[in-house]
């Protein structure tokens, strides 16, 4: 009987530490969770990004911006909100912005060199994309990033152009339609970041012709045929003569100039061409 009354007495001192422990666990508050940095970013008009029928110019979800640091150019987060909104507020990766340094740079492209001493970065804009997108803007933009209170801010200054043109009936297949200038408007650009947002800080087209970097490729992934759409390509400014070409399939497809004058981009312009219409190749009749 004894032992029964030990036994009796050990489940009720066990059941009391479990109610105790309980009871502190319901009791205790859990630490308020601590919010993530993000990074605000400004532009200076027109908006970058993503053109709507009515002609805005703004963020689209997946946009992200690259920061200069120990290691080059890192990519910094995501713009995280709706498409077609100016809503500046981006996510970002706080271990990774441990290491974010002066500049910030939008689109992200790594293996851009830049001297931190004298702010000089060489700009190198691509000669093809890739994207499902037809409307989708990537203008260059620098801008120096700071910290307040743990969030990063950046206000982003045009440094180059964009040429946006309509093309009308694209038929089915894979799609490569390019940009064709009478000078280099891909490739690497010096630019002077001490004179940021000023037109002694932009890249320049030139005449330094190599490697077909006189013409801007876009892959637009829509497989079948496409009524109308338009095509935007990040160019450097200057002036010079334009044309379109459509490959269908990996093979020429439709070539065509772009009106028969000189276009004039500017530093933050966005060059709206008129409609080209794609028009069958022309077969050769048969003997």
């Amino acid at each position: 009987m004894k032992t029964k009354a030990i036994i009796r007495t050990m489940k009720a001192h066990f059941l009391f530490l479990a109610a105790l422990a309980v009871l502190s666990a319901a009791c205790r508050r859990d630490p308020l969770p601590t919010p993530s940095p993000r990074l605000t970013a400004t532009v200076e008009a027109p908006t970058k990004g993503f053109y709507d029928s009515g002609g805005n110019f703004c963020w689209h979800h997946g946009d992200a911006l690259s920061f200069w640091s120990d290691w080059g150019f890192f990519q910094a987060g995501f713009y995280e909100g709706a498409d077609g909104t100016t809503d500046s507020y981006f996510s970002v990766d706080p271990y990774s912005m441990q290491n974010a340094r002066t500049l910030c740079f939008f689109p992200h492209i790594p293996g851009q060199p830049y001297d931190e001493a004298t702010r000089q970065l060489t700009l190198c804009l691509p000669d093809q994309y890739t994207t499902e997108w037809s409307d989708r803007m990537l203008l260059p933009l620098a801008g120096w990033l700071t910290t307040r209170k743990g969030d990063f801010y950046t206000s982003l200054k045009h440094v180059g152009g964009a040429v946006l043109v309509p093309v009308q009936n694209l038929p089915e297949g894979r799609k490569n339609i390019f940009l064709v200038a009478d000078k280099r408007i891909a490739g690497e650009f010096p630019l002077d970041l001490s004179k940021l947002g000023t037109d002694g800080c932009k890249a320049v087209a030139d005449n330094k012709i190599h490697d077909n970097l006189d013409r801007i490729r876009i892959s637009y992934v829509q497989i079948g045929a496409i009524q109308e759409c338009s095509f935007c390509f990040p160019v450097p400014t200057g002036e010079y003569r334009l044309g379109v070409e459509v490959w269908i399939d990996g093979k020429p497809y439709w070539s065509q100039p772009i009106g028969s004058h000189i276009n004039r981009i500017g530093r933050g312009t966005i060059l709206r061409m008129p409609a080209v219409l794609v028009e069958p190749p022309v077969k050769s009749a048969e003997p």
